[in-house]
């Protein structure tokens, strides 16, 4: 499924000022991406106030200068703030979606999923977006072969209405199965080229990623519903005809 997009459109009158017009231009993309924090400047490549002094520059220049030092050490210092509390927030969206048990995530309520999708905190890294894409997948999946458990009960139930013999059922049957398990496969191989396209970015705005979850999972719900409203008609369709003729 191709990643949505959302493009607005704004009419700006000539009376606009340029700084609402930069305003606009900054914000007509629909893909909403944190920037990295930038690295801290290197200290070493700024002369110190001693080296300065000795130029015979004016006292107050030198103030200056001095004073724009300082004021770099704070900006430096909240940059090293905001970068610790973007790891925290990275930890803590990546325990939301950690499988405690190494033989695999166990079982989990869709309101339970839908909780942790919802406690993600933004921006998003790339490294999450997979975690989270992966838990998502596994979690649907589980569906899709539960889907296909049951469809393989209502083969048994229409081969007994239908009094169809075993060889035929089973015939039938595994040409069903192997069809439904083919969209699976194709199902699994599309989403795993499309994260990859997604997550190119480092970071992603929360709410945009939160959105491209959810049409994932609304994409496996449609695959689920067509493929069983499908398979279901064609098996009864067979199993009536048989009956018919014999």
């Amino acid at each position: 499924m191709p990643i949505l997009k959302i493009s607005t459109m704004y009419n700006i009158s000539s009376s606009k000022t340029n700084e609402n017009l930069l305003f606009y231009s900054n914000i007509r993309n629909s893909r909403i991406l944190y920037n990295d924090i930038l690295s801290f400047a290197k200290w070493s490549k700024v002369h110190d106030i001693e080296g300065i002094k000795g130029k015979n520059i004016p006292s107050r220049e030198v103030n200056n200068i001095h004073s724009d030092m300082v004021n770099n050490n704070k900006k430096e210092s909240k940059n090293m703030f905001v970068s610790n509390k973007s790891q925290e927030t990275y930890k803590k969206n990546e325990m939301l979606f950690t499988c405690k048990d190494s033989n695999g995530c166990g079982e989990i309520s869709d309101y339970e999923l839908n909780e942790k999708i919802n406690n993600l905190k933004g921006p998003v890294d790339s490294k999450t977006m997979y975690l989270v894409w992966d838990y998502v997948s596994n979690h649907e999946k589980k569906k899709y072969v539960l889907m296909q458990e049951e469809m393989l009960n209502y083969c048994k139930l229409l081969a007994k209405h239908y009094n169809i013999p075993d060889k035929l059922e089973k015939e039938k049957w595994q040409y069903v199965n192997n069809k439904m398990t083919k969209a699976l496969l194709k199902k699994e191989r599309f989403d795993l080229k499309n994260i990859k396209e997604f997550a190119k970015e480092e970071l992603c705005a929360r709410w945009e990623f939160q959105r491209y979850i959810n049409l994932k999972r609304r994409s496996w719900n449609e695959l689920r519903e067509h493929t069983k409203e499908k398979w279901a008609n064609q098996l009864n369709n067979w199993f009536k005809t048989y009956r018919e003729k014999n």
